[in-house]
């Protein structure tokens, strides 16, 4: 029978706990207190709306422009007259840039570095050139001329390497 006596926190469950009809009103009116609330806010969002309305509908008539039949007109000849003058400056100006791109459409583009390496073929293939000549005309000896092909053709290539380290240096372009 010990557990039968009611402890302090048996009474404070109690009275914090309501009773069934106390809670259907207490929800009642927490209900009720919503709908005052949502029909408040209705009614401001209205008002709100209209004057939205009222203001846009200003806003119309103020961006509203009534323009004369001559006017229109002057409007449309401004209007084909700039279209012309824009388009004479046009031509001007991208015609001579096309035809300058069509004269560079028949080149052939090659980078610089290879450019130079030619450049130095042809300054030794021209070397090499008179030496076999000056060889043909008798005054060096066979020998002489293997030697010379030797220096040339080192020549080249040294020159190309050097080339090449240059303008990766960007020392040349």
């Amino acid at each position: 029978m010990a557990n039968d006596k009611i402890t302090t926190d048996d009474l404070r469950k109690m009275l914090d706990d309501y009773s069934p009809e106390q809670q259907m009103e207490i929800d009642a009116q927490a209900i009720r207190d919503g709908a005052k609330i949502m029909s408040d806010t209705v009614a401001l969002l209205d008002s709100r709306l209209t004057k939205i309305q009222q203001v846009a509908e200003i806003f119309n008539q103020a961006t509203k422009i009534e323009l004369s039949v001559e006017t229109k007109n002057e409007i449309i000849a401004i209007g084909k007259l700039t279209g012309k003058e824009a388009a004479d400056a046009f031509r001007e100006e991208v015609e001579p840039v096309i035809a300058k791109a069509q004269r560079r459409i028949d080149y052939i583009s090659i980078p610089a570095p290879a450019y130079y390496c030619l450049i130095l073929l042809l300054l030794a293939l021209f070397g090499f050139a008179v030496a076999i000549c000056i060889v043909n005309y008798g005054y060096w000896n066979n020998h002489f001329i293997w030697r010379i092909t030797r220096i040339v053709s080192g020549a080249f290539v040294l020159f190309s390497i050097l080339t090449l380290f240059l303008f990766n240096k960007g020392w040349l372009s």
